[in-house]
């Protein structure tokens, strides 16, 4: 588990599914990542079985996010590359805790996490330039843009610009020193 001020990051597990088809069936909070739309709890069982197939046996990487015990989101730091280190990174808040702070407060964490506790050297994440508070979360974790990608995000109708961000490690101890 994770603590911190307001939240707890706990490992996700199918007996959250019927709290994440409320995240998961919302089309806002679903339309610009890759992740299916679920419609039904056996859709959101699936999609946490899938997602614990792909959990680093080293460390947890996959949470749910819990607000006074009510789960208000999911998060995770999915291993991009072992060998290199190389993380991800991503948070999915449902709509009535947004704008609390609480994006940033989760990405922190799970940065902070990542480069105290295990062999990240660099952590990535990539964001549709039409969601700005998703961008402004990693700039302010301090995450800098790399590269853009033009119309690479495609789902259903929607297409949209790509940017993509990274925070190495040596950035994350800099900024510790300020």
């Amino acid at each position: 588990m994770i603590t911190t001020k307001r939240l707890q990051l706990v490992p996700i597990e199918i007996k959250y599914a019927k709290d994440l088809l409320a995240l998961w069936s919302d089309y806002e909070v679903v339309k610009y990542t890759y992740n299916p739309w679920c419609k039904t709890i056996e859709d959101c069982k699936a999609r946490i079985e899938h997602i614990q197939k792909f959990i680093d046996p080293l460390h947890m990487n996959n949470w749910v996010i819990l607000h006074h015990n009510e789960l208000i989101g999911v998060a995770g730091v999915p291993t991009v590359s072992d060998e290199k280190g190389e993380y991800g990174l991503y948070y999915q808040l449902c709509q009535n805790h947004w704008g609390k702070g609480f994006g940033f407060e989760v990405a922190k964490a799970l940065v902070d996490e990542l480069f105290e506790n295990t062999n990240a050297t660099v952590i990535l994440a990539d964001a549709v330039t039409v969601n700005p508070a998703s961008m402004r979360i990693l700039e302010k974790v301090g995450m800098k843009q790399t590269h853009l990608e033009k119309k690479s995000f495609q789902r259903e109708e929607l297409v949209g610009d790509l940017m993509h961000y990274q925070l190495t490690r040596a950035e994350w101890e800099e900024s510790k020193l300020i």
